[in-house]
């Protein structure tokens, strides 16, 4: 993982240089990657372990998406994964108890808001409007709470109405400079 923060942050430094080149023509692999590694990263922290190796994934994910060029070369697919996973982690109601979990919170917060600032708007739009049917029961990471689904499900329809008024604000400041 640092070794990959590592080649992210050089290549943020030579933005049009070879190694930038090389790493968008595996930006959606490398995020595909790592979304499937937060749910194991906050799960393993979720049993009482070190929260480093969740940092350490939403830290490498941060830097792709910091990067206009990477965040563009994530596919749909991928970013609605990756978009789930950060919503539904945002929601558990066990993060705050875990070690760091103020940050990771924090953490979680500002990654979404990258995701939003520099993915792909139409990729980004189509994804959020199909998060607004309902989930899954099994697809919540934590186990059943006190809580409804349908609560449960209120909660996330709510988080993605915020993300979509946040991606709505961004698309009408951009249209408001060109007018």
């Amino acid at each position: 993982m640092k070794v990959v923060c590592h080649e992210l942050a050089q290549a943020t430094g030579d933005p049009e240089g070879s190694l930038m080149n090389e790493l968008v023509k595996d930006a959606d692999r490398l995020v595909s990657c790592l979304a499937s590694k937060v749910a194991k990263t906050f799960d393993f922290s979720l049993t009482g372990a070190s929260s480093r190796s969740c940092k350490y994934v939403l830290n490498t994910l941060m830097q792709t998406f910091q990067n206009k060029r990477l965040a563009h070369a994530v596919k749909e697919s991928t970013l609605d994964s990756l978009i789930i996973e950060l919503l539904l982690w945002l929601l558990d109601e066990r993060v705050p108890n875990m070690d760091d979990g103020s940050q990771l919170l924090k953490a979680l917060n500002v990654l979404m808001l990258k995701i939003l600032d520099n993915a792909g708007r139409t990729s980004s739009f189509a994804v959020l409007i199909n998060l607004l049917s309902p989930l899954d029961p099994s697809r919540w990471p934590s186990p059943a709470s006190s809580e409804t689904f349908a609560i449960r499900n209120q909660k996330f329809f709510d988080l993605v109405v915020k993300c979509l008024i946040k991606l709505t604000k961004v698309i009408g400041f951009c249209c408001n400079l060109k007018g």
